[in-house]
């Protein structure tokens, strides 16, 4: 065999192990976790951290007079590690890489990090925009029951309010308010009709709408009731607030 055809075969037998181990990251992360490199033999890996629960985000005033300030998140941006497998790799070299990161620091990092932050703005809202972008995902994923139909639906269908965190589904939106008030109306004579009936007549009610529809009326409507009695809504945004009473 010669020289010649000897290093085509290396090169074949590199280039081939190279392209398994690619073939092998693709099948460990999904799409949006593992990018392979169009022009070369590399890609991008995003790495998503877990977070404790009730992780905080602290930021702390830059005067005395500023408060420090906290704000709750889920989900923090990704680190991404950017990687090239040279032409001899692995028999000489290793790889070629990169991490780089939205909100961490070199020194937190690696002295081959890439910081993509601009140190002059302030990363706190592009941190609490990926949460929330985040949490929206997750929420569109699971299904909910509908406080309203009583069905069950994928939260992409659905609306969270963030006061109360009850979930809905989109229906409320589609139809007016004289309809949505018969609704309402017809759901408190179920629960008024329900309470004031005998052990069969509740039976025979659970029977006719359902055992699970009659609980989730009574529950619904009860909280209506109290929302309205007790709580007032903010002017801004909707969201229903506890009034507080004091005596005189």
């Amino acid at each position: 065999m010669t020289r010649t055809s000897q290093k085509g075969q290396k090169s074949f037998v590199l280039g081939t192990h190279k392209e398994n181990e690619l073939l092998a990251l693709a099948s460990i992360y999904d799409e949006e976790e593992f990018r392979q490199a169009e022009s070369a033999q590399g890609g991008e890996i995003q790495l998503c951290l877990e977070l404790p629960p009730d992780f905080k985000l602290v930021v702390k005033g830059t005067s005395v007079r500023e408060k420090t300030a906290e704000y709750n998140v889920c989900f923090l941006p990704p680190l991404v590690l950017n990687f090239e497998l040279p032409a001899d790799y692995p028999s000489t070299s290793p790889p070629i890489f990169s991490l780089s990161s939205k909100w961490m620091t070199k020194a937190q990092l690696d002295p081959r990090a890439v910081v993509l932050k601009d140190p002059h703005s302030d990363p706190l809202p592009q941190l609490l925009d990926f949460d929330e972008g985040q949490r929206q995902r997750v929420f569109d994923s699971k299904v909910f029951c509908c406080g309203i139909c009583f069905s069950d639906k994928l939260g992409s269908n659905c609306l969270c309010f963030k006061g109360c965190q009850h979930v809905y589904c989109k229906v409320k939106q589609l139809v007016d308010d004289e309809l949505f008030a018969r609704y309402d109306h017809d759901l408190r004579n179920i629960r008024d009709e329900y309470l004031s009936s005998t052990s069969e007549g509740q039976k025979f009610m659970e029977q006719r709408f359902g055992k699970r529809v009659v609980q989730k009326a009574v529950e619904e409507s009860f909280s209506r009731d109290w929302l309205k009695e007790n709580c007032k809504c903010c002017p801004r945004c909707g969201t229903n607030i506890q009034v507080a009473f004091t005596s005189p």
